[in-house]
């Protein structure tokens, strides 16, 4: 009987013991199952993604002391938001106080975000995030373009495929003058709207440098031509001057027409 009750023991703690090994089995075999569905990219972006936006960095990247990482535009609107409450600004994740001094940037994860591939929105191409800009720009054959003749009030926009292939046909060089100059104040609205949006864009930036200046003049230069020139000026340690030439004589006002761009 005693033999009966010590076999029946033996038995069930090896149904346990294989019971336990199997469930160890399957959750070993669903987490790497779990690992293996999800990209490597995903995974990185969840490690190296802003704290605020939670998005990856698109140009500098800067961390708090508990390391914490922010982009440069969610840092930025951090410490104007919280200059305008006059209250002291904070990391988003650990509450610590943030500052230009007390953040510095993370060099290792900007080098990391750069070498992680992104799809091309257009032509489905993918390539690291580094090569972005000029892909968009110069590469894709599926970007956004207009056509050559624009200046003179062609409207045609499409895909660069297609551009080549317009401009054999299009209308606007065959115009005469005045055909073309009915379509000018349209083609001006134009510019003055999408330097507008540039403008804005420019004062979006961390640092901006302002100084009033004037042209003096006119000077005559060893080629005769009329010379204007501003006073030397400084913008983040940097010193310049402005200078106008030129090169034709002008008896009639001259109307000019400027915007500030960002230094190199």
């Amino acid at each position: 009987m005693a033999d009966d009750v010590s076999h029946s023991g033996d038995a069930r703690n090896l149904i346990d013991s294989f019971s336990d090994e199997m469930d160890n089995q399957f959750r070993a075999k669903k987490l790497k199952l779990s690992v293996e569905a999800e990209p490597l990219e995903e995974r990185l972006h969840q490690i190296l993604c802003c704290a605020v936006c939670l998005d990856l960095p698109k140009s500098a990247v800067y961390q708090c002391r508990n390391g914490h990482l922010m982009c440069l535009e969610c840092f930025n609107h951090l410490l104007a938001d919280a200059h305008l409450k006059m209250a002291p600004s904070a990391c988003p994740s650990c509450r610590i106080p943030i500052n230009k001094d007390s953040c510095v940037r993370n060099l290792v994860v900007e080098k990391a975000v750069s070498e992680l591939p992104i799809t091309c929105n257009d032509c489905s191409l993918e390539f690291p995030r580094s090569s972005q800009e000029v892909h968009e720009k110069q590469l894709c054959q599926e970007r956004f373009s207009f056509c050559t003749f624009y200046r003179i009030g062609c409207f045609w926009s499409g895909p660069y495929k297609k551009k080549a292939d317009h401009e054999k046909r299009c209308a606007q060089p065959k115009k005469n003058g005045q055909e073309i100059k009915q379509l000018l104040p349209d083609i001006f609205s134009s510019a003055k709207s999408s330097n507008r949006k540039h403008l804005c864009d420019y004062l979006s930036f961390e640092k901006i440098a302002y100084n009033d200046l004037q042209f003096i003049g006119p000077y005559r230069t060893d080629e005769f031509y009329v010379r204007f020139e501003t006073f030397r000026f400084c913008a983040f340690g940097m010193g310049g001057n402005y200078a106008l030439l030129l090169k034709e004589s002008v008896h009639r006002t001259i109307h000019m027409h400027y915007t500030i761009v960002k230094v190199p």
